[in-house]
């Protein structure tokens, strides 16, 4: 299947409809061509794969895997009423059909890829990038475990200690509410964004007396005058604001690594709009990245052909001058996504063996996981062990500042920036201290190697 590459480096099908990066049913669709019996190996991530998307991707492995046997009756019988149970219906079917071919055929060629996902991978890479132990343990950069950790959960357990007031205080709480909001801080999602998003997971959305309600799931033990309906809540817009407030807040302190790199970001990339510079870096892939979105203006136009009425909209763009909003807002989540398509760039390049990425989840044979497991490991490290890239990233558009005539001073320990055409001038953001890891001059420290060393990332963490 065809790909193509974005200016991040991201892949994509270049496919119009059945691809591995649309949604489940497309994806259960699928299968690799090349066919292969389960070795010993194979079996034993084929089980666990078969758990994970039952739902069960947070108990350690060999509970998983015991789990699929012992409920193997249901699972060859297909069982409507087992199977309905599943987080994920469409994907476990797709395994209970080829469970029950190796079942009966343990030599049957299987052809089904399973799936690898990240723990958030905008988080992981944030964590590895400032060497974050609070940060990393939570999304499983610390070492392999049995049990991993779970950076959703954790946040929902903080946010749900926080005293609120009025119908708020019974809201049941759960990981799957704050999930979406948490995954995408990384990339630069904002309050009304992650407003939006806790909407989208209401049960219903309902209009009484000219005011909006969504429904979502109370706590066990709410008292009546506090239901909407049995066993629900009812918020206003205003009640979700609030929820956000905390959400942030108690993101914001309990990982202030995400925080303080995102200030800094998004503060240089402020300075270089000031300057009339784009914004560049070079991803880990070696990809020569630059952002530089242009201010526009739009012009909405309408057309008849054959009595139908067409509207599209024509984008001019000012050759010179930046959109600074966009410049600032986007670079955060444009760094990260560097990233990760660096990692799946040089994870192709390092097998031998068919590969499905799908941003920062990766799928192979089941044969194959534990080598891909163990490739992964070895990219994921090696990017963070060999190069200080957060200092790259700022060292390059200083240069690149310099090139263009500005120049740069240093006083008190902050680096100032001077318009050569007004002589304003402007401070750049510091690095955040104390937790950027990479060689330093005289090489890695054995604190920093000794954590890197343990990096498992992606390779530690259950699907979802």
């Amino acid at each position: 299947m065809p790909v193509f590459a974005d200016f991040r480096g991201r892949l994509y099908p270049n496919c119009s409809f059945l691809s591995y990066q649309g949604n489940q049913l497309y994806a259960a669709m699928l299968e690799l061509f090349e066919g292969e019996a389960l070795t010993e190996e194979g079996v034993r991530y084929f089980l666990i794969y078969g758990a994970n998307v039952y739902g069960l991707d947070k108990l350690s492995f060999k509970e998983r895997y015991d789990w699929v046997l012992e409920n193997a009756s249901l699972i060859l019988n297909l069982d409507m009423d087992f199977i309905r149970g599943a987080a994920d219906v469409i994907s476990f079917v797709n395994f209970a059909l080829n469970f029950r071919k190796w079942y009966t055929n343990p030599t049957a060629k299987i052809h089904m890829f399973i799936n690898q996902d990240a723990t958030c991978s905008g988080l992981q890479h944030i964590a590895s990038l400032l060497a974050d132990q609070n940060l990393a343990q939570n999304v499983n950069v610390t070492g392999e475990a049995e049990n991993a950790g779970d950076v959703y959960q954790d946040i929902a357990n903080k946010v749900a200690s926080v005293p609120m007031p009025g119908v708020l205080a019974y809201l049941d709480i759960t990981r799957s509410l704050v999930k979406r909001p948490v995954m995408t801080l990384p990339y630069g999602v904002t309050k009304l964004g992650m407003a939006d998003q806790i909407k989208g997971r209401a049960l219903a959305k309902i209009t009484k007396d000219k005011e909006v309600l969504f429904i979502f799931p109370a706590k066990a033990g709410t008292p009546a005058a506090f239901l909407h309906s049995a066993g629900n809540v009812a918020l206003t817009p205003q009640d979700i604001s609030n929820l956000v407030k905390v959400l942030w807040d108690t993101i914001n302190t309990s990982y202030v690594a995400i925080y303080e790199l995102k200030e800094a970001v998004q503060g240089l990339a402020r300075v270089m709009t000031k300057l009339n510079a784009p914004i560049a870096w070079v991803a880990p892939s070696g990809l020569n990245i630059t952002q530089h979105y242009l201010q526009s203006t739009e012009d909405r136009i309408v057309t008849y052909q054959g009595g139908k009425r067409t509207k599209f909209v024509v984008h001019n763009y000012e050759k010179d001058t930046f959109n600074a909003s966009k410049q600032a807002n986007s670079l955060m989540p444009n760094f990260v996504h560097s990233f990760d398509s660096s990692l799946v760039v040089k994870l192709l390049a390092s097998t031998e063996f068919n590969v499905i990425t799908i941003h920062d989840c990766f799928g192979c044979h089941p044969n194959h996981m534990g080598l891909l497991r163990q490739i992964i490991f070895t990219v994921f490290a090696d990017m963070y062990l060999t190069k200080n890239h957060l200092q790259e990233f700022f060292d390059h558009n200083i240069r690149h500042l310099k090139e263009s005539g500005v120049t740069i001073t240093k006083a008190a320990g902050s680096i100032f920036a001077t318009d050569p055409l007004t002589g304003i001038e402007y401070e750049l953001p510091n690095i955040p201290a104390g937790r950027v890891c990479g060689p330093s001059p005289a090489g890695p420290s054995q604190t920093s190697l000794t954590w890197l060393a343990r990096m498992l990332a992606i390779l530690t963490a259950p699907n979802g």
